[in-house]
């Protein structure tokens, strides 16, 4: 069996192990909803590990591309990935953007070994995107999203049983986008997204074990959506994001607060060195937490291309040595062997339309260097695109511009 190392989510996508054990070897990223940026086309990819890839080299390994299987569901957007170790698990999203009954409720599973799809079973729950789905090691758990209004109900799936079961009914509101999603490896808590100005809590947990919830206590940061959360094995670090004012959309944020289970206690932690900012990522290296990316506003969403790192044990900051690739947001980011990879993504160049990015770069905090990484095929006409690490391979499947399209291909970049 393949190490559980890395889950997406449509809503927000979290990787390199950061919902699958509660070790502090686990990262996630931002919380980064999948958003609509035209009709999509439905394609699979696999890269190689960036342990394979040259920590400080200035130029792209080249590479090799071999189609993957088509899928057995429709193109399709704002859907969930998750990894469970053994196969990429997609559910959900919506196939007929702007028509009668445009939103799904059906998945399927990849197996990247013997290179096949199957179906999984009918979810009991209703048809939705913008969802949140996290992998506990035995199951898939899918939470809130948007169906014909902001969804309630909520599932758990197994694969090796290839069944549903219903889980309990939150304490708070139902979040359709925006909202982040973590597993801690015994609870997947919900923090963000609370609607408006409502005196309601912003977070709650569930455990699986027993199918309840607990409420959160209030964080000293305010209510937000799109910040980034890790997991560091011993606490929930929230950062970023942008706030609300009666319910409009206000400023982009650079405050953080980290959350402590054990103790059911929040602490502010320390002002960054970069400004605020949204749809950015976040992974957890197993000391320290890496910002990068994201977009400081909403019209022109003027994209990024700064970071810092987080140090909870000193509570301090450090920044970043420039990238060698473009400023972005809603990209993806995952922590592999000592180094963090950054991939995709997008930015908006005027008013409604929106470059994608199918490059990426890897970062070595050791010595503060960036590797650019190889053009993914396809990926530059796809919109924002959940994404996974396996512990072997990226994986992408996703939306760009024509629904009659789909397929993959698989990245193979040599050892040096």
């Amino acid at each position: 069996m393949r190490s559980p190392g890395a889950i997406a989510i449509g809503a927000s996508v979290l990787v390199a192990a950061c919902t699958t054990s509660g070790t502090a070897a686990t990262t996630r990223t931002a919380a980064t909803p999948t958003t609509t940026r035209g009709l999509p086309v439905t394609t699979l990819t696999v890269a190689v590990p960036a342990s394979t890839l040259p920590a400080t080299s200035t130029t792209a390994t080249p590479s090799a591309w071999v189609s993957l299987p088509e899928s057995p569901l429709t193109p399709r957007h704002g859907h969930s990935a998750i990894w469970t170790g053994e196969e990429l698990i997609i559910w959900g999203g919506t196939d007929n953007p702007g028509l009668l009954d445009p939103f799904s409720n059906d998945g399927a599973a990849y197996d990247p070994v013997e290179r096949s799809w199957r179906k999984i079973a009918e979810a009991p729950i209703g048809k939705r995107l913008w969802h949140s789905a996290v992998w506990t090691g035995g199951e898939m758990i899918v939470w809130g999203g948007f169906g014909d209004h902001a969804v309630v109900e909520a599932a758990a799936y197994q694969p090796v049983t290839d069944t549903w079961r219903p889980i309990a009914d939150a304490p708070i509101s139902p979040r359709w986008w925006g909202h982040s999603t973590t597993w801690t490896g015994t609870e997947m808590i919900i923090w963000g997204n609370r609607p408006g100005e409502s005196a309601e809590p912003v977070g709650a947990a569930y455990d699986p074990a027993v199918d309840t919830w607990r409420v959160l206590p209030a964080s000293p940061v305010g209510n937000r959506t799109w910040h980034s959360a890790v997991w560091t094995g011993e606490e929930l670090i929230i950062w970023g994001g942008q706030s609300f004012a009666d319910g409009a959309r206000a400023e982009y944020l650079s405050d953080g607060a980290a959350y402590e289970p054990v103790s059911d206690t929040w602490r502010l932690i320390s002002a960054a060195p970069i400004g605020g900012r949204w749809q950015h990522t976040a992974v957890w290296t197993g000391a320290t937490m890496i910002i990068w990316g994201g977009a400081a506003s909403d019209e022109s969403l003027d994209a990024l291309a700064d970071g810092a790192i987080y140090d909870p044990a000193s509570d301090s900051w450090s920044t970043l040595a420039p990238s060698p690739i473009a400023a972005r947001n809603e990209h993806a980011a995952f922590w592999v062997d000592g180094s963090m990879i950054i991939w995709g993504g997008h930015e908006r160049t005027s008013g409604s339309s929106w470059a994608q990015f199918s490059d990426g770069a890897v970062y070595d905090p050791a010595t503060g260097s960036w590797t650019p990484l190889p053009d993914a095929p396809a990926a530059g006409t796809l919109t924002t695109t959940p994404s996974i690490w396996t512990g072997e391979h990226l994986l992408y499947w996703g939306q760009g511009n024509d629904f009659s399209t789909s397929g993959g291909a698989a990245h193979a970049t040599p050892a040096p």
